[in-house]
């Protein structure tokens, strides 16, 4: 199942926790699905949903 992320893939991504992705997700945070009684998240459905995120940059944040 090529393109298939785990919660820890997921996790292992974003450097956070297992238990944060599997929250984010249950909030609708995360384009994860159920599968079963494990939590896959689709790599597709996954960057679309990063790429729809506004970018912040840090560095403009402090200046103001």
């Amino acid at each position: 199942m090529s393109g298939v992320l785990t919660v820890k893939d997921v996790a292992q991504m974003l450097g956070v926790t297992e238990q944060q992705v599997r929250r984010l997700t249950y909030k609708g945070k995360l384009p994860g699905r159920k599968w079963g009684k494990k939590i896959i998240f689709l790599k597709e459905e996954l960057d679309e949903y990063f790429r729809s995120l506004p970018f912040v940059n840090p560095m403009v944040d402090k200046l103001k």
